[in-house]
């Protein structure tokens, strides 16, 4: 299982898995403010090497600002990087978004803005 997630709203879901055209779809009607930047901006499919990047891209930039250099782009090994995502949920202080990886995962178990008793964003739904 593998769900983007926005605090405690699911925002995807995982087709073709376990194959080279794996991809998310975008939950239809999710309020605009949920969907993460950079990502569904022109389908509400993108493929998984894409939502990776993304994912990626957020781990890098929290490491650039702990440690103050970016590491080079040759320098990364994606499978590990991805493993990092998958155990750390891709989660930040700075907004909602995260990865579900287990069904039983929540955003008060999982999100560290859940951990840290921050309430989820309520958009109504």
């Amino acid at each position: 299982m593998l769900v983007i997630m926005h605090d405690k709203i699911e925002l995807t879901t995982l087709e073709n898995i376990d194959t080279p055209q794996a991809q998310m779809r975008l939950i239809s009607n999710l309020p605009k403010e949920t969907i993460p930047f950079g990502l569904f901006r022109s389908s509400d499919v993108e493929p998984m090497d894409k939502v990776k990047d993304w994912f990626f891209t957020r781990m890098i930039q929290e490491k650039k600002v702990a440690y103050g250099k970016p590491p080079k782009k040759k320098e990364i090994d994606r499978d590990a990087l991805w493993e990092t995502v998958k155990k750390t949920r891709g989660t930040l202080m700075t907004d909602g978004w995260w990865l579900k990886v287990h069904p039983t995962d929540t955003y008060e178990t999982q999100s560290l803005r859940g951990l840290a008793g921050i309430p989820a964003m309520d958009f109504g739904l």
